[in-house]
């Protein structure tokens, strides 16, 4: 029938307190929070949706995401008795003909124990797990939000938000590790149109309250070009307008920066798929802006086509010699036409730039991406002839 937990502590009471509560509502969307605060004021955060997420499944290491120390552990404890044997039944997505590519690579016989493995053995058995190309690692093991669920939940949070937008990811892998991201937007009547977005960060439903500044969510932010989505952005900032941004990583292992786990740590893989994702959120705000804003072009032309169709109708009429007040309908049926008109090729054309940004971001994501990959072997490269 549910579980109840009590707990007494002592210390000086916050107003993050509900903040905090009111942020793990907004992720966990099957969740009733009732809070009383130490004033007596009662608050009850409901649930957006009625039926519990699918459970993860527990999943084994991928060979990517090992380290020497792990392997080496890994090692000292299996009770398999071949190497072949060892890394079919320790990891994820290795089969036999992948364990026997990876031992002809690392020049091991398959048949060897694993305790009996040198030094020398295991760097090269590590070395070939990560040059042989192997499945990606399953993707059940995650819990993500759900597109559906996230947005139910902000319009819940957030009910005179103007518009709501959610995007989850394709999951996708660092260091073996499967992740997964999702954005959401709650824009317009939630916050100041002179002070900067309110950042809602969360990993594993988990709210992140501090160190806001060495978050990768932070950096990913700031790194987006807001103005193409019609936001004023100052210089490495986070973009100014009426607006809540929720980011959520979900993962079997979040790096974060410290032992704290305030921050997920900005690594490049993960900042550009934080990236990716509020773009494309972004460029579904960007189209709900343009249609605000051509839903007001269209009212002024109109209202500046009838203020001057009478004296346009008149000056006709002496031209033509024709009748004033038929010359006039004729001008205002005409009117609501050519303005529907001039939507439509707008509209056209802003399709098109929308499509060459979209195409231009993902290139250039790309490039940085590479360039951050590069960089990130070149490092590696230098730790390990240091280490010779």
């Amino acid at each position: 029938h549910g579980t109840k937990v009590e707990m007494e502590m002592k210390g000086r009471y916050r107003k993050t307190t509900e903040d905090y509560l009111k942020q793990t509502s907004i992720a966990n969307t099957f969740a009733k929070i009732n809070y009383q605060a130490p004033d007596g004021t009662k608050i009850t955060f409901p649930r957006s949706v009625n039926d519990l997420p699918k459970p993860p499944r527990e999943m084994k290491l991928h060979p990517y995401g090992v380290e020497y120390g792990i392997l080496l552990r890994f090692l000292g404890s299996t009770n398999s008795k071949t190497v072949s044997s060892f890394l079919v039944n320790e990891f994820s997505s290795i089969g036999a003909t992948s364990a026997k590519e990876i031992c002809k690579l690392a020049k091991l016989d398959l048949g060897m124990k694993p305790q009996s493995l040198t030094r020398e053995n295991i760097e090269k058995l590590l070395d070939a797990m990560q040059k042989v190309k192997i499945q990606r690692p399953p993707l059940d093991c995650l819990s993500p939000v759900g597109e559906k669920e996230l947005e139910k939940s902000l319009k819940k949070e957030y009910p005179n938000a103007e518009f709501v937008v959610v995007v989850t990811r394709e999951p996708a892998v660092y260091r073996g590790n499967p992740f997964q991201i999702e954005v959401g937007i709650a824009y317009g009547n939630v916050g100041s149109n002179e002070d900067s977005v309110e950042l809602l960060r969360f990993a594993n439903r988990v709210p992140l309250i501090y160190q806001v500044g060495a978050c990768a969510t932070t950096e990913a932010v700031k790194e987006v070009d807001w103005k193409r989505y019609g936001m004023q952005q100052p210089k490495n900032s986070l973009p100014i307008g009426p607006a809540i941004i929720v980011i959520h990583m979900c993962s079997v292992w979040v790096p974060f920066v410290s032992e704290s786990k305030e921050a997920i740590a900005p690594y490049p893989e993960i900042t550009s798929e934080m990236k990716l994702t509020i773009q494309e959120a972004g460029r579904k705000l960007s189209s709900y802006l343009s249609g605000k804003r051509r839903a007001g072009d269209a009212k002024r032309r109109l209202q500046i086509f009838e203020r001057y169709a009478g004296e346009v109708a008149a000056s006709l009429a002496i031209l033509t010699t024709g009748g004033e007040k038929e010359i006039e309908k004729k001008l205002r049926d005409m009117i609501p036409k050519r303005v529907k008109i001039m939507e439509e090729q707008e509209l056209q054309e802003q399709e098109e730039d929308k499509k060459t940004d979209e195409a231009k971001e993902i290139k250039e994501e790309k490039q940085e991406l590479k360039e951050g990959k590069k960089t990130k072997k070149t490092k590696e490269e230098k730790v390990k002839k240091e280490k010779e």
